[in-house]
């Protein structure tokens, strides 16, 4: 009875002089690390520098801090590109939180664009002269190029800046009783075009 009870006694030692070990270096390794965060946290980049490059204190490497610094601030894509980068840096949780928390906004941008039309009027006007014929036809000309071209604003998508026309040929024909000039070419309808962008915001 002695000899066992003796034995469980050692056991329970043991077994607390091994916890209490463990414990203590467990203590001392976290206080060691705090030390460490505390040591590269002081003296400017050029400590933060060294601890970074051994991988000490939690600190980034002298890279690492500076593609942090230079990257735009609330850039995701500059974030995720810092992460790919650096995928186990110091920054990687902050930049996570960053990306977490981000925010979608959608801008309306309006960017000028040229459309054409093909377009064609008919000789109805006989005049005189061809000049007056032409003149009579390019009116007209000009005004059905506008009424095509007021179409595309009909719509919230198009915002007309202006109209244009471009000629390909004239057709005219001399008659018993004068001239009458026909039209081929195209309206050219300057628009504005909008566009919905989404931006993402990080921070």
């Amino acid at each position: 009875m002695t000899d066992t009870s003796s034995s469980r006694t050692a056991k329970v030692v043991t077994t607390l002089c091994t916890g209490g070990l463990l414990g203590a270096a467990i203590g001392f390794a976290a206080n060691f690390m705090s030390v460490q965060e505390s040591v590269c946290g002081i003296g400017g980049h050029g400590v933060s520098d060294f601890c970074g490059r051994f991988g000490i204190g939690g600190r980034p490497t002298r890279e690492e801090r500076v593609d942090w610094a230079a990257r735009p601030l609330g850039d995701c894509d500059a974030l995720r590109g810092h992460v790919a980068a650096y995928p186990t840096g110091a920054y990687r949780s902050e930049a996570a939180d960053l990306l977490a928390a981000r925010e979608e906004s959608v801008t309306v941008q309006w960017t000028p664009e040229v459309r054409t039309l093909p377009l064609s009027m008919p000789g109805y006007d006989v005049t005189d002269t061809r000049e007056t014929a032409q003149q009579e036809t390019r009116e007209r000309v000009i005004a059905l190029a506008r009424q095509q071209c007021e179409g595309f604003a009909i719509t919230t998508r198009f915002r007309l800046r202006g109209t244009r026309t471009q000629l390909f040929e004239w057709d005219c024909e001399t008659r018993s009783d004068g001239v009458a000039c026909a039209w081929q070419g195209q309206a050219v309808c300057d628009l504005n075009v909008r566009v919905e962008k989404t931006v993402e915001t990080c921070g």
